[in-house]
């Protein structure tokens, strides 16, 4: 059975995140009137880092978990 995270704080069961830094370059494109178009692929190409090692609720803004404690229990 997978693991489904649950904020004990606010009861939160849908929005969570981690907290990461990413860098890279890319060009954002936009059409003749300034609107942006086709930028899919902003990220591509970018590096990725974790900054904090938790799992936090999307509502509250609380720590929900370690992320290794939630890889862990997956399996």
């Amino acid at each position: 059975m997978k693991k489904t995270l649950k904020c004990k704080h606010c009861g939160n069961e849908d929005l969570f995140y981690t907290k990461e830094k990413y860098k890279g370059k890319f060009e954002f494109c936009i059409d003749k009137e300034g609107n942006p178009v086709f930028n899919a692929d902003i990220h591509e190409g970018a590096t990725y880092e974790l900054r904090s090692k938790y799992i936090f609720c999307r509502e509250c803004d609380k720590r929900v978990c370690r992320i290794d404690e939630f890889e862990s229990r997956e399996e």
